[in-house]
């Protein structure tokens, strides 16, 4: 409920990204301090997790920054 005291009043934000090689990660508390004013888990925003070898293997990614960013920028 808005106005209740227990009420967090920053968005907790999980990403979870597969990624199929090491060079694909990232450092994660860098992106975090780009957001430590806007989420309330800047240091855990994205959780990484190996992609699986075998079956069909998308190297395509969907990341779209600008319109996660737009969603961040957004004022309620």
């Amino acid at each position: 409920m808005p106005g209740d005291r227990r009420q967090p009043e920053q968005p907790l934000i999980r990403l979870r990204v597969e990624y199929a090689e090491e060079k694909h990660m990232f450092n994660v508390v860098r992106f975090g301090l780009n957001y430590t004013t806007k989420v309330a888990n800047p240091s855990d925003i994205v959780l990484f997790r190996k992609q699986r070898v075998a079956g069909n293997v998308k190297t395509e990614s969907k990341f779209d920054k600008d319109t996660l960013e737009a969603l961040f920028n957004m004022e309620g």
